[in-house]
């Protein structure tokens, strides 16, 4: 880590205070994240990744060949919701907070660090919660960290950004009258 676990341990709360029900809200957990890291003194400097990530919730021990071993956000470039999107056409929601949401396609979004090599994401500790409340599947593996801040992933988990899913995400940002710079 470029920070020491007690930053890192701040940051983390620091981001997630700022939302509401946070279970399937990976883009503004990462927004509020490159926010926080923008301003935080000796951050590395960080960018809004996008593109499919899993996370192993059944231990091998307990792989039967036929469960589904990980939960996943796939990120499909063809899909039909990414046509819509491409196209200009978003499904909107009036947010509690005011601002507008947007229905994405299924993808995950988190932080990368170009300069150290570090992969950030803030929701790690939730994707049991939205594992339950999107498969109604239980996490029979070793839960996720609350959140993940390194640059090697641990066994079984998957990260994969997509310039495509990228887009997207910073599109949708640019949408909500938010820039990264």
């Amino acid at each position: 880590m470029s920070l020491d676990k007690t930053a890192c341990d701040q940051i983390h709360r620091l981001v997630l205070s700022s939302l509401h029900g946070p279970v399937g809200r990976c883009l503004e957990i990462a927004w509020q994240g490159y926010c926080v890291l923008k301003q935080w003194p000796g951050a590395p400097r960080a960018l809004i990744q996008a593109g499919s990530a899993q996370w192993p919730r059944v231990p091998p021990e307990l792989d039967d060949g036929v469960m589904a071993t990980h939960f996943a956000y796939e990120w499909q470039p063809d899909s039909e919701i990414n046509r819509l999107i491409r196209s200009g056409i978003l499904s909107i929601v009036r947010r509690r907070d005011g601002l507008v949401g947007f229905s994405l396609p299924e993808m995950h979004v988190w932080l990368g660090c170009p300069d150290t090599g570090e992969i950030i994401d803030f929701s790690t500790g939730l994707w049991p919660a939205a594992c339950k409340a999107t498969l109604g599947l239980d996490w029979l593996a070793p839960l996720p960290p609350d959140y993940l801040w390194a640059d090697e992933v641990p066994e079984g988990v998957r990260y994969v950004a997509d310039r495509g899913a990228i887009d997207t995400a910073l599109y949708v940002l640019h949408q909500q009258g938010r820039h990264c710079f």
